[in-house]
């Protein structure tokens, strides 16, 4: 049977100077180069939603056990304006270049991201930057239209990579929330769209995970390619209209295409937010933020020994222990999104750390002293 062990952690990224100013860090998104660097993004803003985010780079030379910050991703533009940036994910191509996936939202006037009377969300702008050196320099950010293929009440996120396909094409996952005004119900599902020029325009949408006739709502999608060519994601599963939770689910596109998915199965974890790792051999990993009915609340990893199927859930490795550390100072409501305004912790990703497939560096972010900052934990598997 699989054992999960934690080998070392450590931070990424916090504030050098808490008694000066406020800077705290979210959304670690890291990619592992074929340099062997890792390139990580991360959002540093003063909370969590509030609108002066930018999206940094930050990079390690050893295998993630330290970090160098390289700085913003796109150079200030807060000048025009309150522009929150929300976080990015790296795809490394082909060719060995680099495609970087974010949004930004125009905050003036100040305005809240989520409408606390709606739930519905302000405008995002989607954009793409490439880089050819491994992340040093980026091209101008490209602004591609998605809300465009959605009716007028839908607002399009995202929390998942630009996955390239075998014929170069791009496939990437996104979900409908409410617009900002809108007062009906939501309907949150995930589909997939595609590109065949390298993100200026996206076509062909497709149902991923769409729990409408059944009452649920899929999203928080994150995908990876699998060595078959096919897509597995890992998504939040949750009532209709978010009031309670089910367990993490998967879903696998039926071959590399991606056109064609199976229905989506569950996991048996109890967890929000997930990231799947395929390390060879039917051993997968998944890491995932549990919030209810626990009391070991925090940042955990399990693994299946069948490429998925089954999941070995009696012993979870705890990454980050949140006991006592769940939220920030104030109770959490039950009614999203206020229900998410006080969060301490989350947003954990994976990715392979090593060519045997021994070992993932986990990232995430958490609240510790008052200060919320992002971490690693390197995990090994044996």
């Amino acid at each position: 049977m699989a054992r999960l062990s934690s080998e070392d952690s450590g931070v990424i990224f916090r504030n050098p100077l808490p008694g000066h100013r406020v800077i705290n860090a979210f959304y670690p998104n890291a990619v592992r180069l074929p340099s062997g660097q890792i390139l990580a993004t991360l959002r540093i803003a003063g909370a969590l939603y509030s609108p002066d985010g930018v999206l940094e780079l930050f990079r390690s030379t050893d295998g993630g056990r330290t970090w160098q910050r390289q700085g913003p991703v796109i150079q200030d533009d807060q000048a025009t304006g309150e522009i929150n940036y929300g976080d990015g994910f790296i795809t490394v191509l082909r060719d060995g270049s680099l495609v970087l996936r974010t949004t930004r939202t125009d905050q003036t006037g100040g305005q809240l991201v989520f409408n606390p009377e709606t739930g519905g969300v302000l405008p995002f702008e989607h954009l793409l930057l490439r880089s050819s050196d491994d992340g040093q320099n980026w091209s101008e950010p490209v602004a591609s239209d998605l809300k465009g293929l959605f009716a007028d009440q839908f607002e399009v996120a995202s929390c998942s990579p630009i996955i390239e396909l075998e014929d170069g094409s791009w496939f990437h996952t996104i979900e409908t929330w409410n617009t900002y005004d809108h007062v009906g119900p939501f309907d949150l599902q995930t589909y997939g769209v595609f590109s065949r020029d390298g993100g200026r325009t996206w076509t062909d949408r497709i149902d991923v995970a769409n729990g409408a006739k059944d009452n649920r709502a899929y999203s928080h999608a994150h995908g990876e390619r699998l060595p078959d060519g096919r897509i597995f994601l890992t998504t939040w599963a949750a009532e209709s209209q978010l009031q309670s939770d089910y367990d993490v689910h998967t879903v696998v596109s039926t071959d590399a295409t991606g056109r064609q998915w199976e229905t989506p199965l569950a996991t048996g974890i109890p967890g929000q937010t997930s990231c799947s790792v395929h390390l060879g051999d039917g051993r997968v990993l998944i890491v995932y933020s549990h919030r209810e009915g626990t009391e070991q609340p925090g940042i955990k990893v399990v693994a299946s020994e069948d490429d998925g199927r089954t999941w070995l859930l009696d012993k979870p490795l705890v990454i980050w222990d949140a006991y006592g550390k769940e939220s920030l100072g104030v109770a959490r409501t039950d009614t999203y999104p206020s229900s998410h305004d006080t969060i301490a912790y989350g947003a954990p990703r994976i990715i392979g750390a090593s060519d045997d497939g021994t070992s993932a560096l986990a990232t995430f972010w958490c609240t510790q002293g008052a200060d919320t900052h992002c971490r690693w934990c390197r995990v090994a598997i044996d």
